[in-house]
């Protein structure tokens, strides 16, 4: 575990006074004193250091969930050949996950554009437990738990459950008759992580939304 100061909730914190990437600057200029409300939970206050990842181009890894913030992205985490990423992309009410290849600069990687209801619900259910018992229920032999389709006549797919090393993310990609991908384990502290900062951030740019008018 890394310091207590250099947690998701203290980062969220820090955050909030230079501005989320999902919330224009004017709705920025909101009261802080939500942001002290919101944040206010010290079960989130704790991170681990599986979590202090990088962007899809580059080979740094994030030394805070700060920095990791300051990116865009709500999570990322590395596999032993690949490295996970989820970042918010709200000029087009989506999400964004990305299985990327390490030490390829982000040029081998498969995305999957999941779309903000969707992403709402899955963290709504992460956070109040229904997520885990589903996952811990799936006895496929790829994760099947939460299952998404996307992309040109549904050429992707986006498969969250178990596997055989545990709670897995698999997306996948149609060539053809074929379908390819990539699958990376994750853990289930990554994923409450992930979907705390996910409704932080919808929180905070609904009062900042109220407040700016």
């Amino acid at each position: 575990m890394i310091n207590q100061e250099h947690g998701t909730v203290q980062a969220a914190q820090e955050y909030s006074q230079v501005g989320w990437p999902w919330i224009d600057e004017e709705q920025h200029r909101g009261s802080q004193m939500q942001v002290q409300h919101l944040t206010n939970q010290p079960e989130r206050t704790q991170i681990s250091a599986s979590r202090r990842d990088k962007p899809n181009n580059q080979e740094e890894r994030f030394s805070t969930p700060e920095t990791m913030l300051r990116s865009g992205a709500i999570m990322q985490a590395y596999g032993r050949t690949d490295m996970i990423s989820v970042t918010p992309a709200p000029d087009i009410h989506k999400v964004r996950w990305s299985i990327v290849k390490l030490k390829t600069s982000g040029r081998e990687h498969v995305d999957f554009y999941m779309g903000m209801d969707d992403m709402r619900r899955l963290c709504a259910e992460i956070l109040n437990g229904i997520a885990e018992k589903r996952i811990r229920a799936d006895t496929a032999n790829y994760p099947s738990a939460y299952q998404y389709t996307g992309g040109k006549d549904g050429c992707r797919r986006l498969n969250v459950g178990s596997g055989r090393k545990g709670i897995c993310v698999q997306i996948q990609e149609k060539k053809g008759e074929k379908w390819d991908g990539k699958i990376i384990a994750v853990s289930w502290s990554a994923l409450q992580d992930m979907a705390y900062v996910q409704r932080l951030g919808n929180e905070l740019k609904q009062h900042y939304s109220k407040i700016c008018g």
